[in-house]
């Protein structure tokens, strides 16, 4: 029974582990998905594999653009147009 109680923490820490790792590099919270991998094994390595990569640069990008759409709107109030 230790054994298989044994078995099944390593197994844990090692999807947990390569969760994190693979959240890491797609953009997701690493400590969530290694808590997933943890708790969850293969189910949440799955989980992880199967979803896209977020594109970081193009979400700053719209960040930045909605930022600069803001301002104009404030100068083009102000100065009348």
């Amino acid at each position: 029974m230790e054994s298989v109680f044994g078995m099944l923490i390593i197994i844990g820490v090692v999807t947990g582990s390569f969760s994190n790792k693979l959240a890491n590099e797609k953009g997701y919270n690493p400590q969530l998905w290694f808590l997933g991998g943890l708790f969850f094994n293969i189910i949440a390595l799955i989980a992880i594999a199967g979803l896209p990569k977020k594109d970081l640069d193009e979400e700053k990008l719209k960040r930045e653009q909605n930022r600069i759409d803001k301002v104009m709107r404030e100068t083009a109030k102000k100065s009348g147009f």
